[in-house]
């Protein structure tokens, strides 16, 4: 049987004709319009055209609310970041005025010129507003290494009305040991002075000098003071409480004149003595004597 659709030129015709409007009608429909869209978004969800169009809007506005664009928004930026330079600011002033307080702290703790009656090797500061000078002195002498012949001075201060730490001199200190020492002797003390430890070569032992502006009126005041001496610097200097009541003996040592107090094997214990300068050294051994008269150029060292 013959195929009658094939061998018909009509037919073929007419399903060419056809098949292009079909694909006109199929080109055209991929041109989508808004509704096209918003008819395949709702597609499956029972929302309305106008409210998908309501909420896309207050969509566009939460985020124009959230552009940096928006003044406000940009206003807002700009106050966060003068609030972020000021806090660093603030930070870093803080943290300037910590360090600066610290070194003004320590500055304020330095003794700045210090001055000492005799040269030395080595020094330690004491607060006396914070510990106890004899007791200070005492520790030094049993723990402090030194070397033979090395001389530690030892300087008193205390917190002064300004913050400032200043240095003890010679007539508060005396006053401040609360002596029998004649009034004037105190009054002819010039400011500088000196207290320490000096290593004898077999142990430490403590001193002390003083300066006067009158040789000849401090000598008769110290031999008033002979008596009770002892009792008033006895336990500063360590001197056994039975040489107390034993009185000072005149002895020429290093061409010197020396006052000094002798235990029963003739040994100095205690003693006074006037160098060069109108200095007054107070001494427990006579090595402590050489060593200084050395260090002070008053003597060839040997």
């Amino acid at each position: 049987m013959e195929n009658f659709n094939n061998n018909n030129p009509e037919f073929d015709s007419s399903s060419n004709a056809i098949d292009k409007k079909n694909e006109k009608k199929k080109t055209k429909r991929i041109i989508k319009t808004y509704r096209d869209i918003a008819t395949g978004a709702l597609e499956g969800n029972p929302t309305s055209l106008a409210k998908m169009i309501i909420m896309e809007k207050k969509k566009r506005e939460r985020k124009e609310k959230r552009s940096v664009n928006n003044p406000k928004n940009m206003f807002m930026v700009i106050v966060s970041v003068v609030l972020s330079i000021l806090g660093v600011i603030s930070i870093t002033a803080i943290f300037i005025f910590i360090n600066v307080k610290k070194e003004n702290d320590l500055e304020m703790k330095k003794v700045h010129n210090i001055i000492s009656s005799i040269n030395y090797d080595y020094k330690k500061i004491v607060n006396i507003d914070k510990d106890d000078f004899k007791d200070v002195l005492k520790d030094g002498v049993k723990n402090s290494t030194l070397p033979i012949g090395g001389i530690k001075n030892i300087f008193l201060t205390k917190d002064g009305k300004n913050g400032y730490v200043q240095q003890i001199f010679a007539r508060e200190f005396l006053i401040s040991l609360d002596t029998r020492v004649p009034e004037q002797f105190i009054r002819n003390l010039r400011r500088k002075f000196s207290i320490g430890i000096v290593n004898t070569g077999v142990e430490n032992k403590p001193f002390m000098v003083f300066e006067t502006d009158n040789v000849d009126t401090s000598f008769l005041n110290l031999q008033t003071w002979e008596k009770s001496v002892l009792f008033d610097m006895g336990e500063l200097f360590n001197v056994n409480r039975k040489y107390y009541t034993y009185s000072f003996e005149s002895v020429r040592l290093f061409n010197q004149e020396l006052r000094v107090i002798l235990n029963d094997s003739g040994e100095v214990v205690f003693g006074y003595v006037f160098l060069n300068d109108n200095k007054i050294l107070f001494f427990t051994d006579i090595r402590t004597l050489k060593i200084i008269l050395e260090r002070d150029k008053v003597i060839e060292k040997q």
